[in-house]
């Protein structure tokens, strides 16, 4: 076993565009990492589990949602191996498709959200226990639209189902910069990673991009997205025990890092 603490921290809706703000912190870097989904839910199946929720490719319709209650509970994810391998699991996520309302936490020691009574995690020091894996979520990037009342109510007028927006400069502009305003944000916030112990594996990623379109007719992400290749292009970032630096330019899917992270701890 080459790591007793082990550290996952997933941006919701980071693009991959943005990389250079976080690689400081870290020395191995996934130049052609690839996701297989445009929105959360599916997007965190496939990065904690490895499985492809086919079912989940287009959003669903949230007037359905019972319809998905628990759809999580019958996948058994990373925590699972680590339990096998005695670990402790500990996740703190921002809820929403995340929640237990979908099942997520079941085979988990400890499943955290808002929705629980607990704090949100934005970007504060955060660090696994010996013997534990420690999953962090955010979604600060993604919610750029709760920055103001304008753009909240922007947001509700013309993000329902992802809809083009009407073309508005001015708008579109508050809304890139803001979303733009929070990466930086977070990766200041997230300047301890550079700092910890080198016997902590950090695997730092995203579930989707954001779409900002340079014609102003389409933002986010979800079905209005799905024909445009930058939401499927995220970061991931290793910081392992090598003091050298490693660039990796092959092909990389969400669908195999669970299998990724538990090569690089247990050599399997």
């Amino acid at each position: 076993m080459k790591y007793e603490r082990v550290l996952l921290i997933s941006i919701d809706a980071l693009g991959r565009k943005y990389l250079p703000l976080f690689k400081g912190f870290f020395n191995t870097v996934y130049h052609n990492y690839r996701v297989t989904h445009t929105w959360t839910l599916p997007g965190h199946v496939a990065m904690l589990s490895g499985i492809n929720m086919r079912e989940l490719y287009h959003v669903f319709d949230t007037k359905r949602l019972d319809r998905w209650k628990d759809c999580v509970k019958r996948i058994p994810t990373i925590a699972t191996t680590f339990h096998s391998h005695g670990f402790r699991t500990r996740a703190i996520a921002s809820g929403g498709y995340l929640s237990r309302y979908f099942g997520w936490g079941h085979d988990w020691d400890e499943w955290r959200t808002p929705e629980d009574g607990h704090r949100e995690w934005n970007g504060e020091k955060m660090m696994p226990r010996k013997r534990e894996f420690l999953f962090l979520h955010t979604y600060y990037v993604h919610n750029w639209f709760q920055a103001t009342d304008e753009l909240s109510r922007w947001f509700k007028k013309n993000g329902q189902q992802f809809k083009v927006v009407p073309y508005d400069v001015s708008l579109m502009g508050e809304a890139r910069r803001e979303y733009e305003r929070r990466v930086r944000v977070l990766a200041d916030r997230l300047s301890w990673i550079g700092s910890l112990p080198d016997d902590i594996l950090v695997i730092f990623t995203a579930d989707h991009g954001e779409i900002f379109s340079i014609d102003g007719k389409h933002f986010h992400h979800g079905d209005m997205a799905r024909n445009d290749p930058n939401v499927y292009k995220v970061p991931l970032l290793l910081r392992t025990k090598s003091k050298k630096r490693h660039y990796q330019n092959s092909q990389v899917y969400d669908l195999s890092l669970r299998a990724l992270i538990e090569r690089e701890v247990f050599g399997t």
